[in-house]
């Protein structure tokens, strides 16, 4: 009896190791085969049963069909419309699970090569979008050169020969707009279309994924509205000088000036310079030889005519109602504007300054033409507002005599070498009118122009009574950035 348990129990075992045999040996043979588990899928593509290099194949071919999907980049404008193919876009699809799944499917033990493939059993291993940022935005840039390659106009302000304020608009340009365009890729179900396209199918065949050319608008710096923002509506005021004959250096340093505060714009509050002007002009045009005056006199020096400029703008200022911040009347009258209504100025010691105490932008042109200096200012101010200037002399000034000693005269015998000219005090006033009301009537200024002595010759002995005539003070220039310059 004993004998015949031990055969049986050894019978049992053997056949026990010989069913772990087979199973062994069916486990090796199952990680040898080289076939796909079943339901194994590749985003959505079975591949279950088919050997591992056709499973291998078939992706790759999969990724290849895909970079030569067809895109058609619609829209309402005809120069953004665009073609292109998913392989050029930056756009790129993640196979990583099912290459990682088919390279450990290459390695290890047949035992661990049947383990991982009885994980791999029903599985569908994802495949995804990724994208390249630099390959994108070079897809873009290349895709849309033409329309990135367009600029926007600015907006421009034009002055009608009537003086009429007219605004050319702006005119914008579109740029794609990268991250909405990006956006919608990133939306676009990739995957069903992948799923969709049959292994034997070529996607140049396949119709094209239309979507729509996110677009964004490119305004230029100077817009409609910007210009119109200003409240630069009409000419509000008008003044001429008349450039009366002085050489050819005084009306270079008239013209170069009136360039340079030419189209100047002031915003609300901003307070017009002229020192920062005469630097630009002799930087831009320098200034050539003509008449300055040089302590009360006029000499020969370097920018005569800079002071035409400045006083033909200061009543146009006055006209227009503006405030005036600095100003000072020449020491002797000038001939293009009335007295009390000049503005000199020197380097240094005088100048002209005014704010704009409007509510709107101001704009400064000028116009140099035949014999006529002209300056108009643009901005906004009340209809039927005006401003009247009216210059008082409330005094004259005797001319002082100077004499000098001539001992070819007679004793007591004089003669007029140089006439002399009488100063005047003269007051200047600004009358405000609201349709031709009076609505106020303000003093400007109140200037002393210093009175040009008589020079006399008298008859006698040199060292004889007054005669030498030296001023002893430091000398002050006008009108001019050099002087006096004698030869």
């Amino acid at each position: 009896m004993l004998t015949d348990k031990r055969k049986r129990i050894a019978a049992a075992a053997g056949l026990l190791a010989l069913l772990a045999a087979g199973s062994l040996w069916g486990i090796r043979l199952y990680g040898l085969d080289s076939r796909m588990p079943d339901g194994l899928a590749f985003g959505g593509i079975p591949v279950g049963g088919l050997p591992l290099d056709q499973a291998e194949q078939l992706l790759d071919a999969r990724l290849k069909q895909t970079a030569g999907w067809r895109l058609r980049f619609a829209s309402e404008m005809p120069a953004a419309e665009q073609t292109a193919v998913f392989g050029s876009t930056g756009l790129r699809w993640d196979a990583s699970a099912p290459r990682q799944a088919l390279a450990r499917l290459k390695e290890g033990s047949p035992f661990l090569r049947a383990w991982r493939k009885w994980q791999l059993r029903k599985t569908d291993l994802p495949v995804g979008i990724l994208y390249d940022e630099g390959a994108y935005a070079g897809f873009v840039k290349q895709t849309w050169a033409e329309l990135n390659a367009k600029q926007p106009t600015a907006a421009k302000r034009m002055i009608t020969g009537q003086d009429q304020v007219e605004i050319i608009p702006d005119i914008p340009v579109y740029r794609v707009d990268e991250k909405k365009l990006l956006d919608s890729l990133l939306a676009t179900d990739w995957l069903a279309m992948w799923r969709g396209l049959a292994p034997e199918q070529e996607a140049a065949k396949a119709d094209p994924v239309v979507m729509t050319v996110p677009l964004s608008e490119v305004r230029a710096e100077v817009t409609y509205d910007s210009l119109a923002g200003q409240g630069i509506e009409r000419k509000i005021s008008e003044f001429a000088t008349t450039i009366l004959p002085g050489g050819e250096g005084r009306l270079h340093n008239i013209v170069s000036a009136a360039k340079t505060i030419h189209d100047r714009v002031l915003a609300p509050g901003d307070i017009f310079d002229y020192a920062p002007v005469i630097e630009e002009t002799k930087s831009r045009f320098g200034f050539q030889e003509a008449p300055v005056i040089y302590n009360g006199k006029l000499v020969p020096g370097v920018g005569g005519g800079i002071c035409q400029v400045s006083s033909t703008l200061y009543n146009a200022v006055l006209r227009a109602g503006l405030e005036i911040v600095e100003r000072r009347n020449h020491s002797l009258p000038v001939s293009y504007v009335p007295l009390g209504q000049d503005a000199t100025f020197s380097e240094g010691y005088i100048n002209f300054r005014f704010r704009n105490n409007t509510d709107a932008h101001l704009l400064i042109r000028t116009f140099t033409e035949s014999n006529k200096l002209t300056v108009k200012l643009f901005g906004r101010l009340p209809q039927g507002q005006s401003f009247d200037i009216q210059s008082v002399t409330v005094e004259e000034l005797e001319a002082p005599v100077k004499t000098v000693i001539n001992p070819a005269l007679r004793t007591g015998q004089r003669e007029v070498l140089q006439k002399g000219k009488p100063g005047y005090v003269v007051e200047t006033y600004r009358t405000k009118r609201e349709n031709g009301t009076i609505l106020s009537r303000e003093l400007i200024s109140r200037d002393r122009y210093q009175p040009q002595p008589t020079l006399m010759a008298v008859g006698g002995k040199v060292g004889q009574g007054a005669g030498q005539n030296r001023e002893g003070k430091e000398g002050v220039l006008e009108d001019g950035v050099e002087g006096p310059r004698f030869r």
